[in-house]
């Protein structure tokens, strides 16, 4: 049940999402105290919110935080359960905490490309975007044909991004959509570094992709799994690009 929830975590759509909760819920059942499971279910919630395929955001990110503190209660040495449990806290703005905790799953397995990955996804939003590159890119080195290579890509994007540094936010989201077209965050994110830029035409199709996915994206939505100043930051240069003129 736990490798069925993996595989449809690792395909990051609507249907594979519900289908991921549905395993980890089956494995709970089997064994109430798996860390590993609700693990896994936190991380269920978590794409739920996301990639917003459902409306009640908070909720899911809420949720998430609460399974992932039950995965770290059952086993605290257990990497997949610190893995969620930092990943969800970034998502709430404790990032001292998550980083903490993501530190303690990479020491407790260096070879995990994936704890690797949530420790740099949480260090940018921490403020600390230089050293979320050094981590990310050991992630990279780490597993360099992970079916998550997108969001390692992703992450090493929005770090960029969070440091100022709009065209190598572009091109590392850029060689993310390669691997996986059509990802909200990815096409936000370029569309936004590009009206930052000044570069409002070669926003325009990013822009009209991103708004046939995620129409009513705002700061409120972003805000809930990101700070409002990073949130504000993104819809600035969305507005430049053109996104309220569509």
């Amino acid at each position: 049940c736990i490798h069925r929830a993996m595989w449809h975590l690792s395909r990051f759509e609507r249907d594979s999402s519900a289908r991921a909760e549905f395993w980890a819920r089956r494995a709970i059942e089997l064994q109430p105290r798996s860390s590993r499971a609700h693990g896994l279910l936190a991380f269920s919630f978590l794409h739920q919110a996301i990639f917003k395929w459902s409306d009640e955001v908070r909720e899911f990110v809420s949720r998430a935080r609460e399974a992932a503190e039950t995965a770290v209660a059952s086993d605290p040495d257990e990497p997949l359960a610190l893995t969620a449990l930092g990943f969800a806290l970034s998502f709430h703005g404790e990032h001292r905490r998550a980083v903490e905790l993501l530190e303690r799953a990479v020491q407790i397995n260096p070879s995990s490309a994936m704890a690797s990955w949530a420790l740099g996804a949480a260090l940018g939003p921490a403020g600390r975007p230089d050293d979320a590159i050094a981590v990310l890119e050991r992630a990279i080195r780490l597993s360099p044909q992970d079916p998550l290579m997108h969001e390692y890509r992703f992450a090493l994007s929005a770090s960029h991004f969070i440091a100022g540094r709009y065209e190598k936010a572009i091109d590392e989201a850029q060689r993310s959509l390669d691997i996986r077209p059509g990802m909200p965050g990815c096409l936000r994110l370029i569309a936004s570094s590009l009206g930052h830029l000044g570069r409002v035409a070669e926003a325009d199709p990013y822009l009209r992709q991103l708004r046939s996915i995620q129409p009513d994206l705002s700061v409120e939505h972003l805000e809930a799994f990101m700070s409002r100043e990073l949130a504000e930051r993104y819809m600035a240069g969305l507005r430049q690009a053109g996104w309220d003129s569509l």
